[in-house]
């Protein structure tokens, strides 16, 4: 009897580890988009929405609602820089002091490379042209965000898929704890009715051998009597496994 207290107990130990390992997997996300309160709740900074918990932000940056507010903000972005390009272009016109000086002649060569080191990014507002008259490979800033917000979407949605995938595993392992922590109630009631079992049989044998020198008839009373005790144990025993 010892030895099964102890298994249970070992048992229980065993339990209560796995649950807490289980309730440790929620962990604070960890995104440029994402930011706790003082509360501890989590919020996109891209929607301005308060997010239930760690579990739903993968599913929230995966909606459309989420996409089309990114890509929004993405174009807007696109429009402010140039228009800030074109202010600092006209800033700058403005500022340079006009000086008259001795101009060398040059050959054509020179001063075509001069012009392509004097000209800044985005001094034209036509991108084409901008590449154009700097004489590199054109590249759409716009195009380029997207194809990188593409391949962001796509590897959040491959860590959406292993996070669903472990999230099913906690719930399996959930059950088997909730199934272990039965077993475990059920053995020790169990255990119980073995205990019960075994003093009521001593004390019937034991009033048994003291009475066997009195009336037959007492006897008689006294084996009836221990047979009811048995009988309801046994009724015990069987109402117990319903549960």
């Amino acid at each position: 009897m010892q030895a099964k207290k102890k298994i249970d107990e070992k048992s229980k130990l065993d339990v209560r580890t796995l649950i807490k390992a289980t309730k440790e997997t929620n962990k604070r996300i960890n995104h440029p988009n994402a930011k706790y309160n003082s509360l501890g709740k989590i919020t996109c900074t891209v929607c301005g929405i308060q997010i239930k918990s760690e579990i739903a932000w993968k599913p929230h940056i995966l909606s459309r609602t989420h996409l089309a507010v990114g890509v929004h903000n993405l174009n807007k972005q696109s429009n402010v820089s140039t228009v800030d390009n074109v202010k600092k272009v006209v800033d700058s016109i403005n500022t340079i002091d006009p000086v008259i000086e001795e101009v060398p002649v040059q050959s054509e060569a020179s001063t075509k490379t001069e012009k392509k080191e004097i000209v800044p990014e985005g001094f034209f507002d036509d991108p084409h042209k901008d590449a154009q008259v700097r004489k590199v490979p054109f590249k759409d800033k716009i195009t380029e965000e997207l194809e990188m917000f593409k391949k962001e979407m796509i590897s959040l949605d491959k860590e959406f898929i292993e996070m669903t995938e472990k999230d099913e595993e906690n719930t399996v392992t959930e059950r088997k704890i909730e199934e272990i922590e039965v077993q475990i109630s059920k053995w020790q009631k169990l255990n119980e009715l073995e205990k019960r079992k075994e003093e009521i049989t001593s004390r019937v044998a034991g009033s048994k051998r003291t009475k066997m020198d009195k009336d037959p008839r007492e006897n008689k009373h006294e084996s009836s009597s221990s047979d009811e005790d048995f009988t309801e144990m046994t009724n015990f025993r069987r109402k117990a496994f319903r549960y």
